[in-house]
C-alpha cells in the first residue's frame, strides 16, 4: 500500500543495505510508542473541559500521525473535526496545511527526505504555537 513516508520508513530504507533494517525499525517503533504514551498521559492529566479534550486529542492525533511508521495519509480526516473545536487560528491553519501536505505526500512520488521535511515543518510550527502561547491567538496570524 501507499503510505506517507515517516522517519521510521527513512531509517528502514537507509539501513536495509546494511542488513539491520528490522532491528532499527523495531527500536524506532518502540520509541514512537513511548512518545505516544507520554503524549497520551499528558492529555489525560491536562484535560478538564470539552475544549481541553478536543485540543489534547488533536495533539495526540498529530503525534500519532508523526510517529506511526505505517501511517496512511487519509488518517488526516480525523484531524478536521478536532480542529473545528479549536479557537486558535494558528492551530486551525496548521491542521489545514498539514492535511493538504499529506495529500501531496500520498499523491506525488516524492523522495523520503521531502516527506520528512513535511513532518519536520509540522513539529516546528506546533512548537512555535506552543512557545508563543495563548496570548497570540489573534485570527489571521500566520504559521509560516
Amino acid at each position: 500500500g501507499r503510505t506517507a513516508r515517516s522517519l521510521v520508513d527513512l531509517a528502514w530504507l537507509a539501513t536495509q543495505p546494511l542488513g539491520v533494517a528490522t532491528a532499527v525499525y523495531r527500536v524506532l517503533w518502540a520509541a514512537g510508542v513511548l512518545v505516544l504514551v507520554a503524549v497520551f498521559g499528558r492529555a489525560l492529566v491536562r484535560t478538564r473541559t470539552f475544549e481541553d479534550a478536543m485540543r489534547e486529542s488533536l495533539v495526540v492525533m498529530i503525534v500519532w500521525n508523526l510517529v506511526t511508521p505505517w501511517f496512511q495519509p487519509w488518517y488526516a480526516v480525523w484531524l478536521a473535526p478536532l480542529a473545528i473545536a479549536q479557537r486558535d487560528a494558528r492551530v486551525i491553519r496548521l491542521v489545514a496545511i498539514y492535511s493538504a501536505l499529506l495529500v501531496v505526500q500520498y499523491a506525488l512520488p516524492i523522495d523520503p527526505l521531502t516527506n520528512i521535511a513535511i513532518d519536520a515543518w509540522v513539529v516546528v510550527a506546533a512548537r512555535r504555537i506552543r512557545r508563543e502561547g495563548a496570548a497570540a491567538m489573534a485570527p489571521g496570524k500566520d504559521l509560516v
